[in-house]
């Protein structure tokens, strides 16, 4: 996903992409969800890739980028660790 967050991340450059083997200097997505400034910022936007959430998601795509981090939010958190990540609108 790619989100109004990720804007000002680019821009500064803190992230790039251009240290990937697979797709380098890209960012690759399955969708994009935020407000009209995110979809202005995409829209034909050389360095965002739109691919199938299969192919996004494919672990054995993403184990050939070396140090793959994943950032992830929480709702909640269990006391055994359990995470939650739902939400009821």
């Amino acid at each position: 996903m790619f989100s109004d967050g990720t804007i000002p991340l680019v821009e500064k450059g803190v992230i790039t992409g251009n240290n990937k083997t697979v797709h380098p200097g890209k960012f690759v997505t399955g969708f994009v969800i935020g407000s009209k400034k995110l979809y202005d910022f995409v829209a034909d936007n050389q360095g965002i890739i739109f691919l199938d959430i299969a192919y996004v998601h494919d672990t054995d795509v993403l184990r050939r980028n070396p140090k793959t981090t994943a950032i992830n939010s929480a709702i909640g958190v269990d006391i055994t660790g359990q995470i939650c990540a739902d939400s009821m609108c």
